[in-house]
């Protein structure tokens, strides 16, 4: 069970890091793998806090350092997030988060950032329903010598537009993952 004093020592300690820390970043954590964000959280230890918190008592603490400029970023704030506290020059923290960032499939519903593109060549299918599975959704398929091979590349997705369930099913089958899952 909880220590029912546990909201006012978390307000108590992120208005603290707010307070020490010179450089605060928000990051969502929308649809990010628990072993992923460990992975993350090990990677800047030393270099940065990370904290996971409620929104209200996120901007409790920010009310509390009555520090320039914190109102409006808990205004910013949307979905699940992470603040990110630390000393080191935020641009660089920006991009060291970026780079961590890895490949993910395509759920539906997504709207992957740049064009998807299936691209031609022999695949590692034996004949069977896959062929008329990829000519329905527009990807030009055939059987050769005792394999599906995909005749031409195709744009399959296009940057920002919304995956469908099949077309998110067609890229997993194909081990396409053009979304990058990271904070």
């Amino acid at each position: 069970m909880r220590d029912p004093d546990w909201k006012k020592q978390e307000v108590s300690t992120l208005a603290r890091l707010a307070g020490e820390s010179p450089v605060i970043l928000v990051a969502s954590i929308k649809e990010i793998p628990a072993s992923q964000f460990q992975m993350i959280r090990r990677e800047l230890r030393g270099e940065a806090v990370i904290r996971v918190s409620k929104k209200t008592l996120i901007s409790r603490a920010f009310i509390e350092t009555e520090r320039e400029g914190l109102k409006r970023l808990t205004e910013m704030m949307e979905g699940e997030v992470a603040l990110i506290f630390s000393e080191n020059d935020p641009f660089k923290l920006y991009r060291r988060l970026e780079s961590m960032k890895v490949p993910a499939p395509a759920k539906p519903g997504h709207r992957p950032p740049e064009d998807v593109w299936v691209k031609k060549g022999e695949t590692p299918f034996p004949p069977g329903p896959i062929v008329s599975q990829l000519q329905k959704v527009g990807i030009p398929a055939r059987i050769e010598r005792g394999k599906v091979v995909i005749l031409e590349d195709t744009i399959f997705v296009k940057a920002g537009e919304q995956v469908d369930r099949t077309k998110s099913e067609i890229l997993q089958t194909l081990g396409i993952e053009p979304m990058r899952v990271g904070l």
